[in-house]
Formats: structure tokens, sequence, C-alpha cells
């Protein structure tokens, strides 16, 4: 009896930040891309959107005037799904896998869903999409539109993330599995380079330092060599800047207790 395909799925929140650095990498313009082959980048697809999902969400935050529910420093959800690689090889699955992810998401996000890249350039096929929990409030004075997980359908019920796999799974006809079968997300290569370009940097700097301190103690400047000393610390990451005036970037605190209010993000 031949086993049934599972269904690979990773779902976060993630800062626009994150997204202008997600558009370089679905693009192929910059990033690790270690693990693509460029003899198959041409397959890649850009199904809903522009390819550039940060100007994607600020785009469809713009058409519907949208506010972003100030517990929100990640405002917006980022999706990866993908199968039983075995099962994507075959073309008429890949399709129909593509065709119905692609309904699935918008099933769930309808006029937020901002961005969906297929990429067929690495292992196993896998579609990335990002979203906008896009949420309309009602008011006697007309309604409006606001951006929250905490209210959103989606991501509103407690586990909601799981939910939403099993839901995508049935969707698509595909098995649950297991949680945590997932490949290494978006965010943790990014995460990742960042490190690894900052500790190249503070190694430089410490081997710069340890040949001034040498030449200064060859001329006797013991002193002064003493004060050249680079410890090593642990590597950050950047803080990564945007390009568009929206207020999407910066982390907005919740009000103090002192103050009455509730720090937890919804």
């Amino acid at each position: 009896m031949t086993a049934r395909p599972l269904i690979v799925f990773d779902i976060q929140r993630v800062s626009g930040g994150t997204l202008k650095a997600q558009a370089k990498h679905d693009l192929r313009t910059a990033g690790d891309l270690s693990h693509t082959d460029p003899s198959r980048a041409h397959l890649n697809r850009v199904l809903v959107g522009s390819g550039n999902a940060f100007k994607d969400c600020a785009q469809i935050i713009h058409e519907h005037s949208a506010t972003i529910d100030k517990r929100q420093e990640k405002p917006f959800t980022r999706i990866i799904l993908s199968a039983t690689p075995e099962h994507l090889a075959e073309p008429t699955n890949l399709r129909r896998f593509v065709s119905e992810g692609v309904e699935w998401l918008r099933e769930e996000y309808g006029p937020g869903l901002a961005s969906v890249v297929l990429h067929m350039d690495e292992k196993t096929p896998h579609l990335h999409a990002v979203c906008v929990p896009l949420v309309e409030k009602n008011r006697k004075t007309g309604s409006h539109w606001m951006v929250s997980h905490g209210k959103h359908p989606a991501t509103s019920a407690r586990d909601s993330f799981s939910l939403m796999r099993r839901r995508a799974a049935a969707w698509m006809g595909l098995g649950y599995g297991e949680t945590g079968n997932k490949p290494r997300s978006q965010e943790q290569r990014i995460m990742d380079e960042a490190t690894h370009e900052l500790a190249q940097e503070r190694a430089a700097a410490i081997a710069l330092a340890a040949r001034a301190r040498a030449v200064l103690q060859a001329q006797g400047r013991h002193a002064e060599a003493a004060t050249l000393v680079l410890r090593p610390e642990p590597a950050r990451t950047r803080h990564l800047e945007f390009e568009m005036p929206l207020d999407l970037d910066e982390p907005r605190r919740a009000p103090s207790r002192k103050s009455g209010g509730r720090e937890l993000e919804r």
C-alpha cells in the first residue's frame, strides 16, 4: 500500500524588515543561494503579487487604509507549503499542489494574500506565501480595516498554527504527519547569514588588533599594546531598514502594567 504523501507546513509572524530580505531571496538576487540549482531557476514562478512581498504588503495596507494593531511587532504572516518530494516529482501532482495551495491561501486570507512564489530550483518544490491579516471592523461611523493576528479568523484560536496546518492538509488532500516536519525557514537562513557575516567582521577586527599590538610591543610601547585587546562577543544580527515610509519596522511597545495595559501580544 502506497503511503499517503505528507504536507510540509511552516508558518511564522514576520516584520517588514524580514520581508525586505526575503524579496531578494525570492527573486534570487542576493542571499545564500548555495542550496539552489541555477539551471532550474527559470522554472520559478511569481503566482501572486510582484515578487517583492514587502512592497505587496505595503500596497494592500495602502489600498485598504488599514491600521496596524499596536501590539503587533511582527504584523505579517509568512507560510511555506510543500509536500513529500516523491509526490511532487510527478508533474500532475505538482500542478494540483500549486493550484490547491493558492486556493487554500485565498480561502484563509482573502484580500490579505499579498505574495505567493513557487520555487522549483531547490531540492523540493515549495510555495512561499506572505499574508496581511486584514480584519474589517464595523463602527457607528463606518467600517475600517486593521492588521491583527489576534483578531483574524485564521489565527485567533488557541493552537491556531496547528489548526491551520490541519486545514491546509485536508484542503490539499495530504497527510498531516507529525508536527515539526518542516525545512529550515527563510528567516533562519537570513539570521544565519547575518550572524556569520558579523562573526567574520569581529574575527577580522581581532586579527587587526593583534597585529597592531605586536608592532607596539616590538617598539617597546607595552602600555599602549595592553589597551589593544578585543574580546570575542556574541554576534548580533543587523537591523534591516525600510525603504518605504511606512511605520511597520520599529517594534511598538504595549502599555506598561503600571498604566493598566497588557504587554502580551495577541
